[in-house]
């Protein structure tokens, strides 16, 4: 039960057609021998195995196998097999075409039939379509609300004209003016005169005294028997004239 290592192993190869190859076996492992062969022609081959130690003489083994290189299975027969395309069409529901050779192009075969589970799908459109039925059951949408999304959607690109601005009444006499203002500069007629600075009031000046101030104001009444120039159709003048008439009913 021992291996058999550092044996000289020699390998007789003889071919299909008789010629004899030599080959020498290596060790690889303990009491295993190895060599590479190429075989070139199929058929059978005959190998011949035989080692010697080179230490003891009476050692000695020797082993005769065979090996075929068979053909390949698609050239393993050349004639046809109508037994075999028979049984063939009968298991899948075909025909064999004997004589009819034009058949071959006929469209009278069963289609097969398949099917497809589209339950994702659907899940998809109902996720898709529960905030849109929420919406149309809760939100009230005019046509104005339309026109707004449409207008903040696709109204962008498009081009829109641009309207004349209205001037206002206002406006327009300002604007009037300014035109006048310019026709006479252009004329050559004198511009209005500036108006006088107000002179202001000494803050130091002392206030008058209470008896001018009386004498003042009896001046400026007028005298019994004098008209007082005034214009009628005045609050002041009404006054006045009442005033009028009361001293002269006093002085009577």
């Amino acid at each position: 039960g021992a291996f058999l290592n550092s044996l000289v192993m020699e390998a007789n190869v003889v071919a299909p057609d008789g010629k004899v190859t030599n080959l020498l076996l290596q060790q690889v492992a303990p009491g295993r021998y190895e060599a590479a062969f190429m075989p070139t022609a199929d058929g059978a081959y005959f190998i011949r195995v035989a080692g010697t130690s080179p230490e003891n003489e009476d050692v000695a083994i020797g082993q005769t196998s065979g090996w075929v290189l068979g053909y390949s299975p698609e050239y393993a027969q050349f004639e046809t097999n109508p037994q075999l395309l028979e049984a063939m069409a009968e298991l899948t529901g075909g025909r064999v075409l004997t004589d009819e050779n034009t058949a071959v192009f006929d469209h009278t075969l069963p289609s097969e039939t398949a099917t497809r589970p589209i339950w994702s799908w659907l899940t998809l459109a109902a996720v898709l379509l529960l905030p849109l039925d929420i919406a149309v059951r809760r939100l009230v949408i005019t046509r104005r609300d339309w026109q707004r999304v449409w207008a903040a959607t696709f109204g962008r690109f498009q081009s829109v004209p641009m309207q004349p601005v209205q001037r206002t009444e206002q406006v327009s006499r300002l604007f009037q003016a300014k035109q006048r203002a310019g026709t006479q500069r252009e004329a050559g007629e004198p511009a209005a005169p500036a108006p006088a600075p107000i002179q202001q009031q000494d803050a130091a000046q002392q206030p008058a005294p209470a008896k001018n101030v009386e004498e003042k104001q009896q001046s400026s009444l007028p005298k019994p028997g004098q008209s007082v120039p005034v214009s009628s159709g005045s609050l002041a003048s009404r006054l006045l004239e009442k005033k009028r008439q009361q001293s002269e009913q006093n002085d009577t």
